[in-house]
């Protein structure tokens, strides 16, 4: 049985029901965004209770800030209340990234192990790429082209600012870097290979972070075989690692060694059998 109304509830409800249907209309035509609320029909009053009920949830529908949307220029849609979790987001990863820069900034920066007169702090601020990992994360609302691709921006900046994030970080500079010592040096970097195999992720993080010479510079692709031996002599000298001329006396001495096989041996052998 459906409950008799006052002309002050029906004033009332008719005020609400019309709030509700231009909000539906304005999620529709502005975001099409579909809802599920309806305005109620007199009728199908049937409690006090309802009705109030109803009116909470027209009122939250209306007013309510999980109802705020947001389209960007590609035409993406999003609540505003989820754009805003992923500002917050980006607030807290930014936080984490200036909590551990400012740890560098009583960490003096060296090169060959002698004083700059900088710290690493300063370093991060004048530009140097080595510290790139610091800079704050930026969100840009616009550039979100679909509910997948905003999905995946907010899983990276919550990542961004977790520990698994920066172990993983240092544990993939320990392997490039051992990489390229074994690509460019060959077994003229072995010790170099050695020493920088024995240190933790966290300690060729913090290496790379305050030493001018263990960058990728150094270890990289050299222009000439001049500058492969200079590095490596800086890198040697610089971390302790021994005669690096021991090593490159080795080596020639290997070199000689197959260039006397190769023509001595196997070029007389293969003339006079």
């Amino acid at each position: 049985m459906a409950l008799r109304l006052t002309k002050k509830d029906k004033e009332k409800l008719q005020k609400i029901n019309n709030s509700v249907r231009a909000k539906k209309n304005r999620l529709k035509n502005n975001y099409n965004v579909d809802s599920t609320i309806e305005p109620l029909k007199i009728s199908d009053i049937t409690s006090r209770t309802q009705l109030n009920n109803y009116y909470e949830e027209a009122r939250e529908f209306v007013r309510g800030y999980g109802n705020k949307y947001r389209k960007n220029k590609y035409g993406f849609v999003a609540r505003q209340v989820d754009i805003n979790k992923a500002k917050y987001q980006v607030e807290r990863a930014n936080k984490e990234r200036a909590r551990r820069l400012q740890a560098l900034k009583d960490e003096e920066f060296k090169t060959r192990g002698k004083s700059t007169g900088f710290t690493a702090l300063d370093r991060f601020l004048m530009g140097d790429s080595r510290y790139s990992s610091y800079e704050p994360i930026k969100f840009d609302f616009n550039t979100i082209r679909n509910q997948k691709h905003f999905d995946k921006r907010l899983a990276n900046i919550i990542y961004s600012s977790s520990p698994e994030y920066f172990n993983k970080k240092n544990e993939t500079l320990k392997d490039n870097i051992l990489s390229a010592i074994a690509s460019n040096w060959g077994n003229l970097g072995l010790e170099a290979f050695k020493f920088i195999s024995s240190l933790t992720p966290d300690e060729v993080a913090r290496y790379y972070e305050t030493e001018d010479v263990f960058n990728f510079e150094i270890f990289g692709s050299p222009s000439g075989l001049g500058d492969v031996n200079k590095n490596i002599e800086y890198f040697y000298q610089t971390f302790g690692l021994g005669d690096y001329h021991e090593a490159w006396r080795f080596r020639y001495l290997l070199w000689w060694g197959w260039f006397i096989y190769e023509m001595l041996y196997c070029r007389l052998w293969n003339y006079y059998r």
